[in-house]
C-alpha cells in the first residue's frame, strides 16, 4: 500500500474493502488505488505522485442557485409589461410544459 494512504487515519477494517487478488486462491493481495480515490473523493495523482496541488483543499463550489420564483402579483405585472407575442409565447410554453407533465 502507498505511504500516503498509510499516513491517513484509516483502520485496517476500513481499508479491507479495497484489497483484491488477481486470481482465485492467490495469496498476494493488491490495493485498488482507483476505488479508494473514488470512494474518498481524492485525486488519484495525489496517491500515486503526491501532487497536493491536484487534491481539493476546501469545499467544492456550490452550484449557482436559481433566482426565486415570481409571486403571483410579480408574474401578472411581468405578463402585463410584455407585448402580445411575448405573452402568447409564455402561454404556449406553459401549455407545453403542462402537456409533458400530464403524460
Amino acid at each position: 500500500m502507498n505511504a500516503r494512504i498509510e499516513g491517513l487515519a484509516f483502520t485496517d477494517r476500513q481499508l479491507e474493502q479495497f484489497y483484491y487478488v488477481n486470481r482465485k486462491g492467490a495469496k498476494k493481495r493488491h490495493f485498488n488505488h482507483e476505488a479508494f480515490a473514488k470512494a474518498y473523493d481524492v485525486d488519484i495523482r495525489w496517491i500515486w505522485e503526491g501532487e497536493l496541488c491536484k487534491h481539493p483543499r476546501g469545499l467544492k463550489p456550490l452550484k449557482p442557485s436559481l433566482p426565486p420564483p415570481l409571486s403571483g402579483d410579480e408574474f401578472v405585472a411581468a405578463m402585463a409589461s410584455m407585448d402580445h407575442d411575448g405573452r402568447q409565447f409564455i402561454i404556449d410554453y406553459m401549455n407545453l410544459l403542462l402537456a409533458k407533465r400530464s403524460t
